[in-house]
């Protein structure tokens, strides 16, 4: 059982390290360049931000005008 355990780490451990460099020439074959992943990556990252601080916002907001009560 320690050999199966062994092949399989060491088989993951592999697998592991080939993602990214077969992610980018998977990119590049589609045609997409690096810088140009980048430039998505960072942007889906911007949003991702943005759209945590509005949501953080409003539910302080929200919190807020329940404290408060009616008008």
């Amino acid at each position: 059982m320690k050999i199966f355990e062994a092949a399989t780490s060491a088989g993951a451990r592999v697998t592991v390290k080939e993602i990214p460099p077969a992610a980018v020439a998977g990119m590049n074959v589609a045609g997409i360049t690096l810088p140009e992943l980048v430039q998505l990556v960072t942007l889906l990252w911007l949003v991702i931000l943005i759209v945590d601080k509005l949501w953080s916002l409003i539910q302080r907001w929200k919190k807020g005008q329940a404290e408060d009560g009616p008008v």
